[in-house]
């Protein structure tokens, strides 16, 4: 994912630069937390952000899903792009907020817009950050602190 993907320092400058251009709403929260409304450019449709991203190998600045980013820099690791999505489980496209962003496979998330459209029950998909092993403070928003000195393993 370029520079969000490289050294500890990296990601720091990569969060720093999704919270330059997010704000805490006012109006979309999810199990007491507010929603992270990314301000920056969004696709036409409005549901979803751009942010663009040097990406290694690639001549010129990519565009890419800022929640994708922000889960690449929580998980530590790129998602895998013909596997992986990442679903919110507040309802907000634009959404940032990593407490918010929940792990899927492509073929869950896609079992699970058609319950929705059909008046099925949501899929629960689990949180992206485990807070049994990372240190999340509520109150501020930062990066997660992992808990022990392990590797987060792929739950697929």
């Amino acid at each position: 994912m370029g520079d969000a993907g490289a050294g500890n320092g990296s990601r720091v400058k990569m969060f720093e630069r999704l919270m330059r251009h997010s704000r805490e709403s006012d109006t979309y929260s999810f199990e007491g937390t507010p929603c992270w409304e990314w301000t920056s450019y969004r696709h036409q449709r409005g549901s979803r952000g751009r942010i663009s991203v040097r990406v290694p190998g690639k001549k010129n600045p990519q565009g890419l899903f800022p929640h994708r980013v922000m889960a690449e820099l929580v998980l530590g690791r790129p998602l895998d792009p013909d596997h992986e999505t990442i679903e919110h489980a507040c309802g907000i496209g634009w959404c940032i907020n990593f407490l918010h962003l929940r792990l899927a496979t492509r073929g869950d998330n896609t079992k699970d817009m058609w319950a929705r459209r059909n008046g099925g029950a949501r899929i629960e998909f689990p949180p992206l950050v485990d807070e049994g092993r990372y240190i999340v403070d509520r109150f501020i928003r930062a990066l997660p602190v992992l808990r022990e000195e392990q590797p987060q393993e792929c739950p697929f």
